[in-house]
């Protein structure tokens, strides 16, 4: 097989793994669990207070698009087959509130925030959690991921307690 970049820090030679299986469903667990983070990372981006909270809200969402795109084409069919998973009902339920909110003018940025910072926190243990019990590409692959996620949320951490200081 080929190198492998997925952005700047996702850098793995890939070889033969003896679970591909295990791969592409760290692949397709990482992809969906980026394209989540995405969405609520967005959805802070657009309730943001200031130009400089929109702007490094979306250097998050760029990065993590970024990483979804790079990671995107090493799905095979297994790995596609496991992505059209059918929408639960909660996702469902979120997906209804989450149009309905589009549509309220300014929703509030620090609960905005907060569901970016609870998603990319909710995907990097997620990602942990497929790293421990991943073979060595899988586990390359969820830890990096997991790691780019752990950074932004922390990053978001940090702009959260810049604003709190500001506010008070």
């Amino acid at each position: 097989m080929s190198v492998f970049y997925a952005a700047p820090a996702l850098r793995l030679v890939s070889s033969p793994s003896p679970s591909a299986t295990a791969l592409q469903a760290t692949l397709a667990a990482a992809v969906q669990a980026l394209d989540r983070a995405v969405g609520r990372v967005r959805a802070a981006e657009q309730a943001a207070l200031s130009l400089a909270q929109r702007e490094r809200l979306e250097g998050v969402a760029v990065d993590l698009e970024g990483t979804a795109a790079d990671l995107r084409p090493r799905l095979d069919s297994q790995g596609r087959c496991l992505m059209e998973g059918r929408m639960g009902w909660a996702a469902r339920l979120r997906a209804h509130f989450q149009a309905a909110a589009a549509d309220a003018p300014g929703a509030p940025w620090a609960l905005a925030l907060a569901d970016a910072v609870t998603a990319l926190d909710e995907a990097s243990s997620r990602m942990a959690c497929l790293a421990a019990g991943a073979t060595t590409e899988a586990a390359a692959v969820a830890r990096t991921v997991a790691c780019r996620l752990c950074d932004h949320r922390d990053a978001l951490l940090r702009e959260a307690d810049r604003w709190a200081a500001h506010a008070a």
